[in-house]
This record gives structure tokens, C-alpha cells and sequence, in this order.
């Protein structure tokens, strides 16, 4: 029987609390193994039915200088993708830890990274600006950087991204970036997911707004 993830994640942080000590920031469940990052820059790739080390990687020493226990991780098409809020993105060998591209474009990732369509695509800050940005998934190549009033968590959902740029909810294109549909919405985004083709996000309320025609289907108040 397959455990659960948070079952997995209950057992591997029971190991964590004998075996790594550091503060654990980011976890990611990905094909079979859970990869975290602790507060010195290491991220580690671990077998969740026992909580053992596969291979870890410290970054802080490769001389980039750069912090990356504040990062997002992002695992998919065999590599383990990573942001963090000092402009570096890197992607990693999931099998090994080893890097295969880095890059720093001074853009400061400042929502959780999503790879679509052979890119990885973010939302982050450069000089108190808010940017869109994709970047090739093979090469590590920044393919977009376009300014946006702010922005939010990306969601996927057949073969098109979901996310807003400021009270607009938009449709892109995972290949190229370009916008297949923008809808004006009440409020601004946080968080959101996607289930039964609609987007539910929170803001003042827990709003779900349908996939294909942007209309809200619901409004949720919570608390008094």
C-alpha cells in the first residue's frame, strides 16, 4: 500500500529531528522522494519509507554566496527545480544533485515557481517592480521578463496556466507566455487550486471563479 504524503512527511520528520539539525524550510513530495531545504543552504533528496539521506548539496560554498534556505522548490521532468529570493534559479540533477544550470537575473522570486510546457514560469521583484518570468527548462535561458501589477500562485489544468497579475485573472499559454485570456475579478489573489474546473483562491473571502469563463461561481465567508 502507498503511504500518504502526510504520512511520509510525519515519518521522515520524526528521522529529521535525530539525524539533520537545522531547521527544515521548504518540503516538496516528487516520483517517489521528498526533497527539502534546511536553513544552511542544503538541499537534500530523501527516501520517505525511512527517512535516510540520498544525496544532499550545499550551496552557501560554491561561491555564488547566495542564501538559499528562503528558496521555492519545484521537481519535475527529472530535474529539481530552485528559487530563491536573491535572483538565482538553479536546476538540479534529481537523481544526484548535480547542477545542470544556474542562473541570477536579479529578478527575486516571490511566489512558488511552476514548470509548464518545457519552462519554468515565476513572479518576481526587481527594483520594487513586479515581473512575469519564464525560463527555458533545458538551458536555463530567461525568455520573458514582463512587468506586472503584482502577482500570484500558478496553477496547471489542460495544458494552460492559471495565476492572476493584480485583480486579474489570466489564462496564459505554457509554452510562450502569451495571455489566451484575462478576466477583471473582485479582489486581489493569494494562494490558490484548482478542482472541478474551477479556481478557488483566498483573499477576503474563498472566491472560485470558473476555468472557462472567468464569472465566479462562488464566495465563501469565514469567521464573523
Amino acid at each position: 500500500m502507498v503511504k500518504s504524503t502526510l504520512l511520509m512527511l510525519k515519518q521522515v520528520l520524526k528521522n529529521w529531528e535525530s539525524s539533520i539539525s537545522a531547521d527544515i524550510y521548504e518540503v516538496r513530495y516528487h516520483d517517489g522522494t521528498l526533497y527539502a531545504t534546511d536553513e544552511y543552504s542544503t538541499l537534500y533528496a530523501i527516501d520517505p519509507s525511512d527517512g535516510s539521506v540520498i544525496w544532499s548539496k550545499y550551496f552557501s560554498g560554491d561561491g555564488s554566496g547566495t542564501d538559499y534556505s528562503s528558496d521555492y522548490i519545484h521537481p519535475n521532468d527529472g530535474r529539481i527545480f530552485l528559487t530563491n529570493n536573491r535572483g538565482y534559479v538553479v536546476a538540479i540533477h534529481q537523481d544526484n544533485g548535480s547542477i545542470d544550470w544556474r542562473v541570477n537575473n536579479t529578478i527575486l522570486t516571490s511566489s512558488q515557481p511552476i514548470y509548464a510546457g518545457g519552462n519554468l514560469h515565476a513572479v518576481g521583484k526587481h527594483n520594487n517592480e513586479n515581473y512575469y518570468h519564464i525560463y527555458d527548462g533545458e538551458t536555463g535561458e530567461l525568455l520573458q521578463n514582463k512587468s506586472v501589477p503584482t502577482g500570484a500562485s500558478f496553477n496547471e489544468k489542460n495544458g494552460k496556466l492559471y495565476t492572476s497579475f493584480g485583480s486579474n485573472l489570466v489564462v496564459l499559454d505554457p509554452e510562450t507566455g502569451d495571455e489566451l485570456n484575462n478576466w477583471s475579478v473582485s479582489s486581489h489573489f493569494g494562494a490558490s487550486t484548482i478542482a472541478g474546473g474551477v479556481l478557488y483562491t483566498g483573499g477576503l473571502s474563498i472566491q472560485g471563479y470558473d476555468l472557462e469563463t472567468g464569472e465566479k461561481v462562488t464566495d465563501i465567508q469565514l469567521g464573523g
